[in-house]
């Protein structure tokens, strides 16, 4: 269930009655304001953990069949990676409980699966919503490319015919994008066809590295292993089955071990395993996330609408 984030108020609350509040002794303003702001919730949720395309059936049940989409939720802040098929979920979820202002939403690349949740959006048609989204290694801009695809022939309504306040913004890797509240990212060039970012979430009191669709090889590995030091959480693309990796190896996929491995170099504390094969039913997985598991307990398999307090 997606987790609302808490109020100004009653983290300011919370933190009083654990004697760090306004009248807690011996506490300048300094204090009490760094205080309530260690309170905030970092809440992440997996809408959609499903790589390549969407999936339905008894067999896809336990691990979900949607397609990648993940939101982190700051404070009132709420910020989105990849509008995959599970956006839809997600867009349900804020309606239900009233959410109206800004969501940030940053796209690792425009392959149809980290993109499909855009035409069930409904949020996208509430005038209330102000949209921010963010893409790179778009040759015509990440405006262009959408509007290329939302829309005719292949969509009856356009972009612009959304009641949403629609901004795109184009990014370059490396580039440092900071919101309010303390939330600040920062992306590099994943390994994948046609071009992908990972990005770098850095809060007052959290960091998540969001890291899908990267063959995490030679090439990458040590610019990576940088880029996602000390991170709370890693959300690694598992596309690959450890035994199908020499085969499939140029797909830009990685495998659990490689994440596992990542978050060993990188000192993290945690990683999230996503972006599970469309062919891979729940059995194939339970056995994957077991393997996995007994070699880092540190370690779990994401399943559509797994939420992660941080």
């Amino acid at each position: 269930m997606y987790a609302i984030p808490l109020p100004r108020a009653y983290l300011r609350w919370r933190c009083h009655n654990r004697g760090v509040g306004r009248y807690g002794k011996g506490y300048s303003e300094t204090d009490q304001e760094r205080a309530g702001k260690t309170m905030r919730d970092v809440c992440v949720t997996i809408w959609g953990s499903r790589g390549s395309g969407i999936v339905s059936g008894k067999a896809f049940q336990e691990y979900g069949g949607n397609t990648s989409c993940t939101s982190v939720g700051v404070g009132d802040r709420v910020i989105v990676f990849d509008a995959g098929s599970g956006l839809a979920d997600l867009g349900r979820k804020l309606s239900e409980s009233n959410f109206h202002g800004r969501i940030d939403l940053f796209l690792s690349h425009v392959h149809l699966d980290h993109i499909n949740g855009l035409f069930r959006f409904s949020l996208l048609f509430d005038p209330e919503i102000e949209l921010h989204i963010y893409a790179g290694l778009q040759e015509n801009g990440i405006r262009e490319t959408l509007y290329q695809i939302v829309g005719p022939p292949y969509w009856p309504v356009r972009l612009e015919e959304f009641g949403a306040k629609i901004h795109f913004h184009d990014i370059l890797p490396g580039q440092r994008i900071v919101l309010e509240d303390g939330c600040e990212l920062t992306s590099m060039v994943s390994r994948h066809p046609d071009g992908c970012l990972i990005y770098r979430l850095d809060t007052e009191e959290k960091s998540i590295l969001y890291g899908l669709d990267c063959e995490m090889d030679s090439q990458i590995w040590e610019s990576l292993a940088a880029f996602a030091r000390g991170c709370d959480l890693l959300i690694c693309d598992a596309f690959v089955a450890p035994e199908e990796a020499e085969r499939k190896r140029g797909w830009g996929h990685s495998d659990w071990r490689q994440g596992n491995r990542l978050l060993r170099e990188c000192g993290g504390k945690m990683v999230i395993h996503t972006h599970h094969d469309r062919e891979a039913e729940d059995a194939a997985l339970r056995e994957r996330e077991a393997a996995c598991r007994a070699e880092e307990a540190k370690s779990r398999f994401a399943r559509d609408g797994m939420t992660v307090r941080l």
